[in-house]
């Protein structure tokens, strides 16, 4: 099997074991312009095409307004035009009381910046009554997810594939479950998807990065760790899918 047929595959399988997606909703795709949303565009595009779910698709991208992130809008337009679906580029609203406010040296994480996009997110799906906001998060940002979560928060919590906000009326689902950030590469060289270079400076100093080092140390003794600690996880705490915050 090729690297598009096994990334489409796996996102079915994800999408169908956690009933993710049902018939007549209405999903919001959240575009970061990275590898893993852009290969969440082009593999939901396929779905809504070739399954009978009959579900409506927006696209949202979300415009930093941070001195330090380029953002090439035009080229973005063009790119969800051609994919002939429904989409929203929006400013992001940066709070008062934010360290973005402040600087890069006073940011020092990836937090304030993350928060302020899912809050534009959140307040984007209410209005156009999105039933279900599709994250690209795949499985090695699940795991590392749990690594970073224990070591800085001290708490064991993960992203899960499927999320009921208690505050809001929609869900939060994750179709790459199942999938490997090293065949999202693969199958977005395959489908020539050229995503934009990431142009934060903290890119490369956060402790997702770290976790990502010590997870691929560890895999190198023992493959498949990530996977085996991931459902391990999921089938310990199935209440936790349920619920965020």
């Amino acid at each position: 099997m090729n690297i598009i047929d096994k990334v489409i595959k796996k996102t079915y399988r994800g999408i169908d074991n956690f009933d993710m997606i049902q018939k007549g909703d209405h999903v919001m795709i959240a575009v970061s312009w990275g590898k893993d949303s852009l290969a969440m565009l082009e593999i939901m595009t396929h779905l809504k095409k070739y399954s009978d779910l009959n579900f409506s698709i927006t696209a949202v991208y979300i415009i930093p307004e941070i001195p330090w992130i380029k953002v090439l809008s035009t080229k973005i337009e063009k790119v969800f035009k051609s994919y002939w679906i429904n989409y929203i580029i929006k400013k992001m609203n940066i709070p008062e009381k934010s360290k973005l406010r402040e600087g890069i040296e006073e940011a020092k994480t990836c937090q304030w910046c993350a928060y302020s996009r899912r809050i534009a997110l959140f307040k984007i799906a209410e209005e156009i009554k999105a039933d279900k906001i599709i994250y690209g998060h795949h499985m090695d940002d699940m795991i590392h997810t749990l690594f970073q979560n224990i070591y800085i928060g001290s708490h064991l919590k993960i992203m899960l594939p499927v999320n009921k906000m208690r505050k809001w009326d929609f869900w939060i689902i994750r179709p790459f479950v199942y999938i490997r950030e090293e065949e999202i590469k693969l199958f977005c060289k395959r489908k020539e998807i050229k995503p934009l270079k990431a142009s934060c400076p903290l890119n490369d100093i956060t402790n997702r990065k770290l976790m990502k080092r010590v997870v691929d140390d560890i895999e190198k003794k023992l493959p498949n760790f990530a996977e085996k600690a991931l459902f391990s996880y999921i089938e310990r705490f199935p209440d936790e899918i349920n619920f965020v915050k």
